[in-house]
């Protein structure tokens, strides 16, 4: 006779199968989904152009300055309204996709933990992020052309390079102007020498670079034909801007990436690995030579003074650097986690559980540069929002990848730039908040809604 734990076993593995095919989008039906862009409306021909100039507009400029970068989704979120009636059978499906769905309910979970927050005001600020989920409806009556959608992220993204160079140009021969493309000249970061964000926060740049190295990598990798050779050059380019930012966790990011990359190669390849890795390879190796030629021994300088500074925080309790920072912000987040363990200090509560966590110590705040999140996404999220936060943004990670990566046969390709983007910001959370900070977070939510489940870009992913 069979215990209790014993028959509770098949069911609850059948519980657990079924819960990973709901976030895999198993239940959604995707015969109706797809019939509402094989009959579409009768003015498709000429409101479906405008529809794609400005959903490619869009992505364009989302990698843009936060000017730019805050009008880009207006347009194109504004011709959906208009032709709502005519998409009544296509706009509103995404609200069914698993990751939609947890992702409003991790904004009601943020909104409720406003409740108990010590500063609302800055937990608002948080949830004001998931405002680009707008983009999650915008985009999906044209993901039929998706591709599209993805080289315009990629050419926006790429002009970050562009502002990289014109910083350089701008320090060499003194012109301001040049070295605060957009964004005015009242502002620090834009003067360290080490550094070279172009029109973005060193910081800021780093991570969005990986980002664009998951779009160009793979291809660069696992490609075949002249886009193959596109997608090196770029990467190239990426991984040289990478290194001029001197973001230490974005090179070590872009590194983890490149592992990655090339062990999805070897364990997809039916060939010998050795032309796909040597590809790879030489990619990253170009890419490195050419930002050492542009840096020499910055980044090397900055590594050097991060292994100091850590050892200063840990040994010496020596909190006043920019390491140190860190350190000090991770171990008030870990304490505020195990104080509120399950519904956190509440979101936005983070600075003002940082100070009295230095106070605490006999360190007085003010002599010390203070945060509004823990400079790691995990951290940051378990501090604010305990483990139902935790548990929400887990599924919400699981069903984005499943989405991304689910059924996709053509890891060669530009289709899958946007899944291994967000490997990419994965990879950099544990130094940058990516869901916090406004570039990072709208750069998200896009990969976001360019990795729907269900759409007809899937059946032109059986190629590369």
């Amino acid at each position: 006779m069979m215990g209790p734990d014993t028959d509770q076993t098949p069911h609850r593995a059948g519980l657990a199968r079924r819960f990973i095919g709901w976030l895999r989008g198993d239940g959604l039906d995707r015969a109706r989904l797809l019939a509402a862009f094989d009959h579409p409306p009768p003015t498709r021909d000429r409101g479906h152009a405008i529809h794609v100039a400005l959903a490619c507009l869009a992505c364009f400029f989302l990698a843009w300055p936060p000017g730019f970068m805050e009008l880009a989704w207006i347009p194109v979120s504004a011709w959906l309204l208009v032709r709502m009636v005519e998409y009544r059978g296509v706009f509103w499906r995404p609200i069914l996709f698993p990751a939609t769905v947890l992702l409003v309910l991790w904004g009601c979970w943020q909104s409720l933990t406003l409740l108990w927050s010590p500063d609302y005001r800055s937990g608002g600020q948080e949830f004001v992020k998931l405002r680009w989920m707008v983009l999650i409806f915008a985009l999906w009556p044209v993901m039929d052309r998706r591709g599209w959608l993805i080289a315009s992220l990629a050419a926006g993204l790429l002009c970050g390079h562009l502002a990289q160079v014109s910083t350089a140009l701008g320090r060499a021969w003194g012109i301001a102007e040049l070295v605060y493309p957009f964004n005015g000249r009242d502002f620090a970061w834009g003067n360290d020498p080490d550094r070279n964000g172009g029109w973005y926060h060193p910081l800021i740049a780093g991570s969005m670079f990986v980002a664009s190295l998951g779009l160009h990598m793979p291809v660069a990798v696992m490609g075949r034909g002249r886009i193959r050779w596109l997608a090196s050059a770029a990467s190239a380019v990426v991984i040289a801007g990478i290194l001029a930012t001197g973001t230490r966790s974005a090179i070590v990011g872009a590194a983890a990436l490149i592992v990655a990359v090339l062990a999805v190669a070897a364990w997809r390849a039916r060939a010998p690995l050795l032309r796909p890795m040597l590809v790879g390879l030489v990619v990253a190796g170009v890419g490195a030579a050419a930002g050492a030629a542009l840096v020499g021994d910055r980044v090397a300088r900055r590594f050097d003074r991060a292994a100091s500074e850590l050892r200063g925080a840990v040994e010496r309790g020596e909190y006043d650097s920019d390491v140190g920072a860190r350190v000090a912000m991770a171990a008030a987040a870990g304490d505020a986690f195990l104080t509120h363990p399950v519904a956190g200090a509440g979101a936005g509560g983070f600075s003002s559980v940082f100070k009295a966590w230095l106070v605490e110590r006999g360190i007085d705040p003010s002599s010390l540069r203070t945060f509004d999140h823990a400079h790691n996404a995990l951290l940051h999220v378990a501090a604010t929002t305990g483990i139902v936060g935790l548990v929400l943004v887990g599924m919400v990670t699981a069903a984005v990848l499943l989405a991304a990566f689910g059924g996709l046969r053509g890891a060669g390709t530009y289709h899958a730039g946007p899944g291994f983007a967000i490997v990419g910001l994965l990879l950099v959370s544990p130094i940058d908040p990516v869901q916090l900070n406004q570039q990072t977070a709208a750069l998200l939510l896009l990969l976001v809604a360019l990795c729907p489940p269900v759409g007809p870009h899937r059946r032109d992913e059986s190629a590369g």
